[in-house]
């Protein structure tokens, strides 16, 4: 079900280290839920727009395969010896979405590590044209009519009429974007109900492996100014549709749980 509104708000909106360089969070992560290692895509979904021809194509690869630098020797993170997924966009997009529902004040905490080949030269990431990203990480909050005002409800109440779902309440997209952007939350060009960080910026980390942790209630806060819902759920998404080029990311682990 909650794949399905994912697909729905995604088909609305687009209708309308080189690997050594590791980047480490503090601590680690108590009581987790989520361990996703990408030993397999048993637990994703895919999350495809009938508007976009070609589908971005996710798979499992060695680590050694997502560190090898050509000419050298593999290198990787040196706490995994295992699998990530290797997410390869040719001028396409399309998305996985996790089937795991997270109950995100009891586990706040997502952390994951990611890495890009390159970065998409076309456009501003600001702007509908320039909306392309290698890697995103989305977390998704399913809608809560309580928290709603008049005119969402209504507005939520067609698009569930057309699409016999809910939108999710509001999105969380972590991105690694193309210019060095101020790192400050950022409204989605097609819907403002998606807010958008770029986590990485610009082309001085491409290559390298980052790792980030983020408290998402407290950013649901900054992103919205307002508490966010309790249900939530992760999905993945690499698109290069419409800029020409081909954009190549790994994600080496995604973990929920609390501090």
């Amino acid at each position: 079900m909650v794949y399905r509104v994912m697909r729905t708000l995604m088909t609305f909106v687009l209708s309308v280290t080189f690997c050594l360089g590791i980047v480490a969070a503090d601590g680690e992560l108590r009581d987790v839920v989520i361990d996703e290692r990408f030993a397999t895509l048993d637990d994703w979904e895919d999350l495809v727009f009938s508007n976009i021809d070609h589908m971005t194509e996710y798979s499992v690869i060695g680590i050694d395969d997502a560190c090898a630098e050509p000419g050298s020797s593999p290198n990787r993170p040196n706490d995994h010896r295992g699998t990530a997924l290797f997410i390869e966009s040719d001028d396409g997009g399309s998305g996985i979405v996790h089937g795991v529902e997270i109950d995100a004040y009891d586990h706040p905490i997502v952390e994951w590590r990611w890495r890009v080949e390159s970065n998409i030269d076309t456009g501003d990431p600001l702007t509908r044209e320039g909306d392309m990203f290698p890697v995103r990480v989305y977390v998704n909050f399913a809608y809560d009519p309580r928290r709603a005002s008049f005119g969402t409800r209504v507005q939520y109440g067609v698009i569930r009429a057309l699409y016999g779902e809910y939108p999710p309440h509001g999105s969380l997209v972590y991105v690694w974007a193309n210019r060095e952007e101020p790192a400050t939350w950022y409204p989605n060009p097609y819907t403002a109900r998606a807010m958008m960080y770029p986590a990485d910026r610009g082309g001085n980390d491409v290559g390298q492996w980052k790792v980030h942790r983020r408290n998402i209630i407290d950013d649901y806060r900054a992103a919205f100014g307002e508490d966010p819902p309790r249900t939530a759920q992760l999905a993945v998404m690499g698109d290069a549709y419409g800029s020409g080029e081909t954009s190549r990311a790994w994600i080496d682990f995604i973990r929920v749980g609390r501090k």
